[in-house]
């Protein structure tokens, strides 16, 4: 980057415009800007970095902080900055954030902080952020690369010398265009390294499958072989050209064991054909014997059966005398149906009377109970006639004692007034006095000063004096006797002070004497108006007793009081209780009305349930001798036994005749066969079934086997391909 002109306006120690023209310093690429301390070096480079960054160069100085302090207020603060930049120009104008004066009416106004970048093609982009990153984008550095290498401002170069490597670095390769350089030398590394993985990664899935290859437990040869492939002592391809070899052999002994396994299979098959034939044989034989010693059994049981049945079926008269009675009962059941339908309404009405024979008690007591409390209601309403009339005489008393207490407590509120007046008359008083005494002595102490400053005046008006010439005071040419100067004269401020503080010392007593006479005539006004009251509610004429009868009168009151509070309390439970008896009277003769007359329609009706319950009941005696049980329930209950035994007659010949049926197919079952086993076995001998058994268990033996050791070569086939 080339600068080509700076322009500053009010900005840091430059209160106007000034310009500084680059172009004038000629092609030499490096320029030094020197001056006397402060002369304002470092705000151009600060000029220079805010107008591309929006910063100043160094870290102590904001942008907040960059309008001069010197400038006029009508002054805009502005850098405006031309720089060449790849042949081409580009031209920044910036200012920051500042306080100015109003261009109409009175007054400041906040001034944005605003930038706008002219690029070559006449494009303009503006806002401070976007104009920073355009410049950023330009240039290739950020401010911070900037102040290290575009200029070095004063302490700056030691900041580049004390830069980090990696700081260093990422300056320089910006600055050199030695990013592609880097991006290069990352790829080769990063290939490099990729390669280096897959290698790591095809060793690592090499010895992976070594450690998956299988061998016979039985070689030994092949053991170690596979020992030597792990320490890398033979090469991958000695160990696949070994791995083929045992895979060759491997395929042989299958094909041989899988021939000799189809041979064990075809005997196999033939033992098992010859030991179901013998099991066959035996399990026949086994049932004839078991049939033939079970028969006798099965025919004894049989006989035993039909015994059984036919005593079951001598008990069949029993059984129809039981149909018979179930049919007389069921019959005879809506009878005892008609019978309880009287007997609920006889149990009906008698509820009813005894209802109606304790309603007649009731009211009868009710009757009693009524005349009783309204005797006694009448005579206690009488004894509380007069109850208004002491009520009334009680109110009259209590407003007396509570205008009587209004007016006590008025002057007992006056004498606490009264006493604080007089605190504070006793307090103004002798403030008064300390004042009093200060302010004598603050005026003797300013005499004396004053009598001495005037006799210094004298003194230095003395000694200006000479013969012949008039005194300025007096006229005279002559001086026979002049004062002399003394040492000791205050000067006029301190004699000003003192008369000062006199002064205020003499207003202050006189405010305070003026505030004690003020609190001396309230408290007399107080002290009258006291005895006035007091005069006319205790009759009492010594000031200092009025405290006491007050106290004494108010305890009065109070006692007073209570006792009336007390007594009207009284009186109003008294006139609560009169107006409930005036209230319940009447409600008490009405009662005893109802009464009379329920008692009356309770008397009938127990004469007509009476007649109605004598009639049932000759009603239900008739039906009861007709029928052979008390009760519908106790019939069918009869009738539930019957049908029990019958159901139990009818199980026990049904099982009886199924036991038989069953010991009569036992039988002969077991006959038919006796006859066909027997039948079956004429022909046929006795085959070793032991023998077979341990022929077949032996070939079994020699098939699990071939079956393992083929299984195992499948698996160390299988593993060592893969």
């Amino acid at each position: 980057m080339k600068p080509l002109k700076l322009t500053m306006s009010a900005f840091g120690c430059y209160a106007g415009k000034h310009d500084v023209d680059f172009e004038r310093l000629g092609n030499e690429g490096l320029y030094l800007i020197t001056g006397d301390t402060g002369a304002g070096k470092t705000t151009i480079f600060d000029a220079i970095t805010f107008a591309l960054y929006g910063e100043t160069s160094g870290d102590n100085r904001k942008a907040e902080m960059l309008r001069s302090k010197y400038a006029d207020a009508k002054e805009a603060t502005y850098v405006e900055f031309s720089f060449q930049y790849h042949d081409k120009v580009y031209n920044v104008k910036r200012n920051p954030a500042y306080i100015r004066t109003k261009q109409r009416g009175e007054g400041t106004t906040e001034e944005k902080a605003d930038a706008e970048l002219h690029m070559p093609g006449g494009l303009i982009v503006t806002k401070p952020k976007d104009v920073t990153a355009k410049v950023e984008e330009i240039l290739g550095i950020d401010r911070e690369q900037f102040v290290k290498i575009a200029m070095i401002a004063q302490g700056a170069f030691s900041k580049v010398l004390h830069a980090t490597t990696e700081e260093r670095i990422s300056i320089f390769r910006k600055v050199f265009y030695t990013d592609g350089y880097k991006l290069f030398q990352d790829r080769v590394k990063s290939d490099a390294n990729k390669q280096a993985s897959e290698i790591k990664d095809q060793w690592r899935g090499y010895e992976y499958n070594l450690g998956n290859i299988k061998v016979d437990v039985n070689d030994h040869e092949a053991i170690q072989k596979l020992s030597d492939a792990k320490l890398r002592l033979l090469s991958p391809d000695e160990v696949i050209e070994w791995l083929k070899q045992i895979i060759l052999a491997d395929d042989t002994a299958f094909t041989a064991n899988r021939e000799s396994s189809t041979f064990i299979v075809d005997k196999l098959a033939e033992i098992n054909q010859r030991v179901g034939q013998a099991e066959q044989d035996k399990k026949a034989r086994d049932s004839l014997k078991a049939a033939e010693e079970r028969l006798p059994t099965e025919v004894t049981a049989c006989n035993e059966a039909e015994r059984a049945l036919n005593a079951e079926k001598a008990k069949l008269p029993e059984y129809e005398a039981m149909k018979s009675q179930i049919t007389e009962i069921e019959r005879s059941l809506p009878k005892y149906q008609e019978l309880q339908t009287i007997l609920d309404l006889i149990k009906t009405y008698e509820e009813k009377l005894a209802v109606e024979e304790q309603k007649v008690v009731d009211l009868e007591k009710s009757q009693t109970d009524g005349a009783v409390a309204l005797e006694s209601a009448k005579a206690e309403l009488k004894a509380l006639s007069d109850t208004e009339v002491i009520t009334e005489s009680l109110c009259g008393k209590q407003d007396a004692l509570n205008a009587r207490q209004t007016g006590l407590d008025a002057l007992n509120t006056s004498l606490t007034d009264y006493n604080r007046l007089l605190s504070k008359y006793k307090a103004a008083q002798a403030d008064y006095v300390a004042k009093s005494v200060i302010s004598s002595t603050k005026r003797c102490e300013y005499e004396a000063l004053n009598k001495a400053y005037l006799d210094g005046q004298a003194g230095i008006l003395a000694t200006e004096l000479q013969d012949g010439q008039p005194c300025p005071v007096c006229g005279s040419t002559e001086h026979p006797t002049p004062a002399s100067l003394s040492g000791e004269a205050p000067i006029k401020s301190v004699l000003d002070e003192a008369k000062k503080t006199a002064e205020t010392a003499e207003a202050e007593t006189t405010t305070a004497s003026n505030h004690s006479s003020s609190l001396k005539g309230q408290s007399d006004t107080k002290r009258e108006e006291i005895s006035t009251a007091a005069t006319a509610l205790l009759s009492v004429v010594a000031f200092d007793d009025i405290t006491t009868a007050l106290g004494a009168a108010l305890t009065a009151i109070k006692t007073e009081k209570s006792e009336i509070a007390a007594a009207l309390a009284e009186q109003k439970k008294r006139a609560t209780r009169k107006k409930t008896l005036d209230e319940s009277i009447p409600s008490i003769e009405k009662g005893i009305a109802t009464a009379t007359d329920g008692l009356g329609q309770a008397k009938e009706q127990i004469v007509a349930l009476t007649t109605q319950i004598e009639a049932d009941g000759k009603t239900r005696d008739e039906r009861s001798a007709e029928l052979k049980f008390k009760s519908e329930a106790d019939a069918k209950a009869e009738a539930v036994s019957l049908r029990s035994r019958q159901k139990t007659y009818e199980d026990a010949l049904q099982a009886a005749q199924n036991v038989f049926d069953t010991a009569k197919a036992k039988a002969a079952a077991t006959a038919i066969e006796i006859h066909t086993l027997t039948a079956q076995l004429v022909d046929s001998k006795p085959l070793d079934l032991d023998a077979l058994t341990q022929e077949k268990t032996t070939t079994e033996a020699t098939q699990r086997t071939l079956n393992e050791t083929n299984q195992a070569i499948s698996t160390r086939k299988s593993a060592n391909e893969t």
